[in-house]
């Protein structure tokens, strides 16, 4: 297999080591703010999974089960997200890319080009979940007292967990394109939603789960999820892995060395069964889509979003026609939407649920506890989302952007645009679902009125940095967002939005917390507090937003085209 790839690979590496190499073209203050940034992230991730397993731990009598039950899920959980990324990512690597386009004009046979792909698939799609494993499994390593070897073995774990996860989500990316019609697409992602939205009317006619006056049994996580269950099944990778580690914890190397071996050999065959399909599907699939995209000359869509620039009518022609353009372009890429509807669609159906798990019935400790989860929630899927799709927007417009430096629009314009329509689509989403979930909840006004606060600021502020940072950063030479996210000003943008969130989340929490849990504050205290801290989230958000805005608009001004 190496033999046959072995130039593309060589290609990939040499991109990889000029990347590398270019980091010493940019400033030391960057590379430090970048570097101290990654690290205060990890950190952060590493401190709260030390206390959470510290503060089960101590549990007398179900600390153990409730661990177990939390690495069940861990597991569970990324197995989940890693198919679902290595299905979008592999549509953009081994499809819609033009880089394959290419490599099918080149020696190189159909499955070579495919074996070449899925491997940058795997990669991009992957990286990101290995910086979130490590802090966690370090945490329960440290807590359990493992030593040092116990990390080399998880990595032997980890990799075939890898592989099957990629298997997994590339052979569905494959059935998909070949069997499901590209004008089919739209039709299962907007029967989806509308799925959604009839579950969400159906939920409060649903019977209310009656909630024990003990709240100590609150902790007792697997009475009130159900979905612990499905993490527990003995047919899920993620439970082999699960059980390899608890195996080696408990120092059963026959049981350590039986699970890894299970996840060994069922990565081999399901990486040479998406190989196989591969074979099969891969070729006749991408000259369908790529006929698709080709040959669709009638767009419902299109006509119908020209229709509804009334909306937008008010506006210069230059501007209408180009948030025009953006819509629809956003449009024709139905990983994009799709994703959009997959992540808030799950956390509008959540919180519909909170109606029928009695959560609105808990002490106001509790529900204030669970608004601010389901707050910091929503903003942390706005900003990865952002990062996603709102900063590769300049880079996407790849050699046909000096038609737009061209145009009779200044580029200050052209970024207030984009800025200005994913601001007002990222509202338009957020704002309903914080709504809700505190409604679900009944929360007091104070705390309904301090999260749509928080909310309009997080939504400018977060497209704010992802389209400055994605200006300031451009890469016109790559048509996969995925691996223009993965470059150095994705990761800087990834990194600040999270810190950005997290920083908002803490100062709104705070003082709510010192005020109504611990209660060591006075209400005019509180109040005092929670103005300050108002005031500082303005500040940073402004900041946040305005600095890599006014950064993108003075570089695009000496940018030549």
């Amino acid at each position: 297999m190496y033999n046959s790839i072995a130039p593309a690979i060589r290609v990939k590496i040499a991109i990889l080591n000029n990347k590398l190499r270019s980091i010493k073209k940019h400033s030391t203050f960057k590379i430090i703010f970048v570097s101290l940034s990654a690290f205060t992230f990890l950190a952060g991730i590493f401190m709260c999974s030390y206390k959470l397993f510290s503060m089960l731990g101590s549990i007398q009598g179900v600390g153990i089960v409730l661990v177990t039950r939390i690495l069940f899920l861990f597991f569970f959980s990324l197995l989940c997200m890693l198919i679902f990324s290595n299905i979008i990512v592999s549509y953009s690597t081994i499809y819609s890319s033009e880089e394959v386009e290419f490599l099918f004009t080149t020696p190189l046979s159909h499955g070579e080009v495919f074996k070449s792909r899925f491997i940058e698939s795997l990669i991009l799609s992957s990286w990101t979940f290995i910086f979130l494993l490590i802090p966690f499994m370090s945490a329960y390593g440290i807590v359990k007292g493992l030593p040092a070897y116990f990390y080399i073995t998880l990595i032997f774990f980890f990799v075939p967990f890898l592989f099957i996860s990629a298997a997994i989500g590339v052979s569905a990316t494959i059935l998909l394109i070949r069997f499901i019609p590209g004008k089919y697409f739209r039709a299962i992602f907007i029967s989806l939603f509308i799925l959604m939205v009839a579950y969400f009317i159906l939920s409060f006619r649903l019977p209310r789960v009656i909630r024990p006056q003990n709240l100590e049994d609150i902790f007792m996580l697997g009475k009130f999820a159900p979905y612990f269950k499905f993490s527990q099944s003995p047919l899920l990778p993620s439970w082999w892995v699960t059980q390899g580690i608890l195996s080696f914890n408990s120092g059963s190397i026959k049981d350590t060395v039986f699970f890894w071996l299970l996840l060994f050999t069922t990565a081999i065959v399901a990486v040479r069964f998406s190989t196989l399909l591969a074979r099969c599907y891969y070729f006749s699939g991408w000259a369908l889509l790529y006929k698709s995209s080709q040959s669709e000359k009638f767009d419902f869509v299109s006509i119908f979003v020209n229709k509804m620039q009334i909306l937008w009518g008010f506006l210069r022609p230059g501007i209408r026609s180009l948030v025009t353009k953006d819509i629809k372009v956003f449009w024709r890429d139905p990983i994009q939407w799709s994703q959009f509807i997959v992540f808030f669609g799950l956390l509008a159906v959540y919180f519909a649920s909170i109606h029928n798990l009695s959560y609105d019935i808990l002490p106001p400790m509790w529900r204030n506890l669970v608004a601010f989860l389901n707050l910091g929630s929503t903003a942390l899927t706005l900003a990865s989302l952002c990062v996603r799709f709102v900063f590769p927007l300049f880079s996407l417009e790849g050699k046909r952007f000096w038609i737009l430096g061209l145009a009779p629009i200044k580029l200050s314009t052209i970024i207030l645009e984009k800025f200005s329509l994913w601001a007002i689509i990222s509202l338009l989403i957020t704002m309903p679902l914080i709504i809700l979930s505190n409604t679900m909840l009944n929360v007091s006004g104070l705390i309904m009125v301090v999260s749509c606060i928080a909310v309009f600021l997080m939504c400018f502020s977060l497209v704010g940095l992802s389209v400055g940072l994605g200006a300031i950063f451009p890469n016109f030479k790559d048509d996969n967002p995925a691996a223009i996210v993965s470059g150095f000003g994705g990761t800087l943008a990834f990194v600040l939005s999270l810190l950005y969130v997290c920083l908002v989340i803490s100062l709104i929490a705070v003082p709510f917390h010192l005020h109504f849990v611990l209660k060591i504050i006075s209400r005019a205290v509180f109040i005092k507090q929670l103005l300050l801290s108002g005031f500082i989230i303005v500040i940073i958000s402004l900041l946040s937003s305005g600095i890599p805005m006014a950064l993108a608009i003075k570089r695009l001004k000496r940018m030549e085209f």
